[in-house]
């Protein structure tokens, strides 16, 4: 089992609330599954669980379940594209009763 704690960098693009940038998080890892914590978008607590799958020339897909963003439910799902310490994810948010979609960027080391 792999034991990681470290700091990931976020640009938030195509949304229009105010979001937290940067995220220390801790996580064990044990074959292509993982658990965790880190500190969300929203500066609350979020736990996940997510399977990693390997999709070729050093990317990867990851796809999980995570806590922490309360407008959406307890538990949302979630989904990353990996390659080496960055990665991409698509975002949520209910702003003046419209929903929008945007993109997560960011940098984890």
């Amino acid at each position: 089992m792999d034991l990681t704690a470290g700091i990931a960098i976020s640009l938030h693009l195509f949304l229009n609330g105010e979001y937290n940038h940067i995220h220390p998080y801790a996580q064990a890892k044990q074959n292509d599954w993982a658990i965790g914590a880190y500190y969300n978008s929203e500066s609350k607590l979020s736990t996940y669980v997510s399977k990693t799958f390997d999709l070729g020339k050093d990317f990867e897909l990851e796809i999980g379940a995570v806590t922490g963003y309360d407008y959406y439910g307890p538990v949302v799902p979630m989904i990353r594209i990996k390659k080496d310490n960055f990665f991409l994810a698509p975002v949520g948010e209910k702003w003046d009763g419209k929903n929008n979609i945007g993109l997560v960027i960011g940098y984890q080391f």
